[in-house]
């Protein structure tokens, strides 16, 4: 109760109370005036002692009635008062009901909210661990390529004839005309039939991830890896003697003594070696560079395809581009973190929501203990 409300109790206690005590007095007075009338004046003049009784009593009877109307007043003022104040408790009591009960909504609504979270954030898990099996399977298998480090994506069967034709001595003059000269070179010849493997070098493959739908993969380059067969046929290797009058070939002379023709035997063998060596490089099939690419995107299209990233494939390098093997790992590593923060904000929303839910239900009891009845 308020100090306000206290001093409106004193002074309608005080108004009462002076209302009672002149109500009181008044009529103490009547009844002193009757007496005295009574046994006083009417032995001495009875006219008198009623006309002096009467008009006392009249005098008397003002206050009295209106003190009898004031009183009457302040029972009125109070009763609507009280009924006032019943209807104002009852307004605060209803008010305080619809809060608690509005409370308990909102903390029903929280763990309602929770749980759907917690579901959600499950469902997600799910996913992930779906992910995850998807890389840890795509990365075995990327490391069993990475064990024979070279993916061999086409085997080509390689049937050409290589011809080497070029001077290996300086022009020279004759001795008696000036305008005939000579020079020696070689002519080989050989024949290959190899069984060539094409593809390509996953180490030197790299991707990038620019979000979590596109990807740009780079590196991807045409390599011979081996032949399961090579079979090199010498069809010509032979030093020749060309002679030349007036600038124009007259004759050409086949060296056939034992120095030409080992000169011829050492120089058919150095461009074999040299032939390997480029084929090796892949400078001797250039031609296949375009169809192991492009199986090489294929293949990686298909490896990649249960992630549903759009893949962009560049011959440019990506400056933040990781080899493939680092790229799994990594998306590895992420989605294990993310599977660990979405258990751990489970547990927590699990806790608050055992907490909301026995709040709510604290709630609900009090209500029904107090009140009687949940309805809004």
């Amino acid at each position: 109760m308020g100090l306000i409300q206290i001093f409106y109790d004193v002074i309608d206690f005080i108004e009462s109370a002076t209302t009672i005590l002149v109500m009181g007095i008044a009529f103490a007075g009547i009844i002193a005036m009757l007496l005295v009338s009574i046994l006083k004046i009417q032995k001495i003049n009875k006219p008198l002692a009623i006309v002096t009784s009467t008009l006392v009593c009249c005098i008397l009877m003002i206050p009295f009635v209106t003190s009898f109307n004031n009183l009457a007043n302040l029972n009125v003022k109070g009763s609507i008062i009280r009924e006032a104040k019943d209807k104002i408790k009852s307004a605060r009591s209803e008010a305080n009901r619809l809060r608690l009960v509005n409370k308990a909504k909102e903390l029903e609504q929280e763990v309602l909210d929770n749980r759907i979270n917690i579901a959600n954030n499950t469902i997600e898990i799910g996913l992930i661990d779906e992910k995850i099996k998807q890389l840890k399977e795509t990365d075995l298998g990327m490391q069993s390529f990475q064990q024979i480090l070279e993916l061999a994506l086409v085997q080509a069967n390689i049937k050409q004839n290589m011809v080497r034709k070029e001077f290996i001595t300086k022009l020279e003059e004759g001795w008696i005309f000036k305008d005939n000269t000579h020079a020696e070179e070689i002519l080989v010849i050989l024949y290959h039939d190899i069984n060539a493997k094409f593809g390509v070098d996953l180490n030197k493959i790299k991707i990038f991830k620019h979000d979590e739908q596109n990807i740009t993969v780079s590196g991807i380059r045409s390599k011979f890896i081996g032949s399961d067969r090579s079979i090199t046929n010498e069809i010509v290797k032979e030093v020749r003697r060309v002679n030349y009058k007036k600038g124009f070939i007259d004759t050409v002379i086949v060296q056939n003594d034992r120095v030409n023709i080992g000169k011829a035997d050492e120089l058919a063998r150095e461009y074999e070696r040299e032939f390997q060596e480029k084929l090796s490089q892949g400078l001797e099939i250039g031609f296949m560079n375009d169809a192991v690419v492009k199986l090489a995107q294929n293949f990686l299209t298909v490896i990649l395809e249960p992630y549903q990233w759009n893949i962009k494939f560049t011959d440019e390098e990506q400056p933040e581009a990781l080899p493939v093997m680092q790229f799994f790992q990594k998306e590895l590593e992420k989605n294990y973190n993310i599977t660990v923060e979405l258990l751990k904000v489970n547990e927590n929303l699990l806790g608050t929501s055992q907490k909301t839910e026995a709040e709510a239900a604290k709630i609900n009891t009090e209500i029904m203990g107090e009140y009687g009845f949940m309805d809004i």
